[in-house]
């Protein structure tokens, strides 16, 4: 349900704001100037990425992905109020794969390969407006562009309202693992936050 009404707040209210790339002409475009991280994911075997943006490109080998990394889901998951935070520590330092960032300009043509096989950005036409694109190859590997911040929304006020008010209360929540400086065991580490805004 929370999904649901991300995406009808995301066309109702914030239709004109930029994706992170845009569909034209069978080409995936860059939607504005952004400095984009790129994430991989490969599950068998370490592999080799390049990614294409306008006349620039970013190329390098990624790393297999730890058995037990983080995917999307368990992010999700993770957010829920019952979620154990043990399983968060237990989880925590599995390597997803690399992780590399690339500059682009508005309009620049976007394409990536994986290990030579040109990855499919199909996925981004349902994702892109939230800031994401996965690039897939049938061997189950992927490439995420993603927008270095996530950027929060309200929802738009009436137009007969022009000064609404309100308070906005943005709710921040760590669980991590952290080694002391000195060195010794990595210890359990929660915290939690709230932000009027």
């Amino acid at each position: 349900m929370r999904a649901f009404t991300a995406i009808a707040q995301a066309q109702l209210n914030y239709s004109d704001s930029p994706d992170i790339a845009d569909w034209h002409n069978g080409t995936w475009e860059s939607g504005v100037q952004q400095a984009p991280l790129v994430q991989t994911t490969f599950p068998n075997a370490a592999g080799a990425v390049s990614v294409n943006a306008g006349g620039d490109s970013l190329g390098f080998t990624s790393q297999a992905s730890d058995s037990y990394a983080w995917t999307s889901r368990f992010a999700g998951q993770v957010a829920q109020e019952p979620f154990d935070d043990a399983l968060v520590t237990l989880f925590d330092q599995q390597s997803q794969g690399t992780l590399g960032q690339l500059t682009v300009d508005a309009g620049d043509a976007l394409s990536v390969a994986i290990n030579g096989s040109l990855a499919s950005g199909a996925a981004g036409l349902l994702t892109s407006d939230f800031g994401f694109i996965d690039f897939q190859t049938a061997d189950e590997n992927s490439v995420r562009l993603a927008r270095p911040v996530a950027v929060a929304e309200t929802v738009v006020a009436p137009i007969d309202d022009p000064s609404p008010t309100g308070t906005t209360i943005v709710r921040l929540q760590q669980a991590d693992t952290i080694s002391p400086l000195g060195g010794g065991p990595s210890r359990p580490f929660k915290s939690n936050g709230f932000c009027p805004v």
